[in-house]
């Protein structure tokens, strides 16, 4: 019994030693291995929808060398790939792959990228809706999906989470649908570029709330109604493109109010009345200015 006895706090020891030991190589690790899990076969995933990589811009997505029973943070050092947040090393913060003449479609999963800041897949060839999933990712500052053949929604409801956005690029596409209100929430936003897809409706009022925007460009998108005279109330607005649409009536004079306008697109439209003629003055910073064919007079420009 004695003996019996004397072995009971050794096993103690040796199951608490070993439980120790877990508890220090867990905490000493600076890659949470569940987050770096999560990542990799988020991109994996992104790979398998791709069905058409001619320029073999994924040929280096391979997980065999790392052993997929085990994670790596080798995908850090794959094309297009960046991980740059010191606070979470070894975490996903970019996917660009511009011009990489990509087929296929974009993989829901790229949803679980919950450290993703920069999203760069414009100049491919993609195909399908954007995924709802990206709502997740509430790190996103540029989203640029631009010159691919998306269709479906311009803006899908979850995304409207996506708070700290700034970058929204989605043209040349074939998108559908309205300019949703779900856009609003992005109150971050300096550039919405959504030319060149296939829209209905107005412009809103409510993008007066994105008091951020320095670029906008609705061109040829199939746009009507009137030019709501709240765009008057961006006051950082450099850019305005909404040449090429069906817009009627006249320009609301509060757009000459923002003096940060180098570039207004007026054009191509159904617009009446005609431009100030001391508009260059109105617009100090103004370097170019089309209001002409089809509705307002081109007026000089200082």
């Amino acid at each position: 019994m004695k003996a019996k006895m004397a072995c009971y706090p050794c096993t103690w020891q040796v199951s608490m030693l070993s439980l120790l030991t877990h508890l220090l190589l867990f905490a000493s690790s600076s890659v949470p291995i569940y987050g770096v899990n999560d990542d990799l076969s988020a991109l994996l995933s992104f790979k398998s929808y791709i069905t058409n990589d001619p320029g073999q811009a994924l040929s280096s997505w391979d997980a065999a060398d790392n052993g997929t029973n085990k994670p790596s943070a080798n995908f850090c050092r794959w094309d297009g790939i960046a991980c740059n947040d010191r606070r979470n090393p070894g975490r996903v913060t970019a996917i660009r792959l511009r011009g990489s003449d990509l087929g296929g479609t974009i993989s829901p999963h790229l949803g679980n990228l919950t450290h993703l800041q920069d999203l760069d897949l414009s100049q491919n060839n993609l195909l399908g809706e954007i995924p709802v999933s990206l709502g997740r990712c509430t790190e996103l500052r540029t989203m640029n999906l631009s010159v691919n053949q998306l269709s479906g929604s311009l803006f899908p409801d979850p995304l409207g989470h996506l708070s700290k956005l700034k970058v929204f690029n989605v043209r040349h596409n074939n998108l559908t649908g309205v300019i949703p209100m779900t856009l609003s929430n992005l109150t971050a936003l300096t550039n919405l570029s959504v030319e060149s897809n296939y829209l209905q409706g107005q412009i809103p009022s409510w993008l007066c709330n994105l008091t951020s925007l320095a670029a906008i460009d609705l061109a040829l998108s199939g746009l009507d109604g009137q030019i709501p005279g709240e765009l008057g109330k961006l006051t950082k607005v450099a850019f305005l493109m909404i040449q090429s649409n069906q817009l009627e009536g006249p320009v609301p004079p509060s757009i000459f109010n923002t003096s940060f306008m180098e570039h207004l697109d007026l054009s191509f439209n159904q617009l009446s009345g005609s431009l100030p003629h001391d508009i260059g003055f109105q617009l100090p910073n103004l370097k170019g200015v089309f209001g002409s064919a089809v509705g307002c007079e081109k007026a000089a420009v200082k």
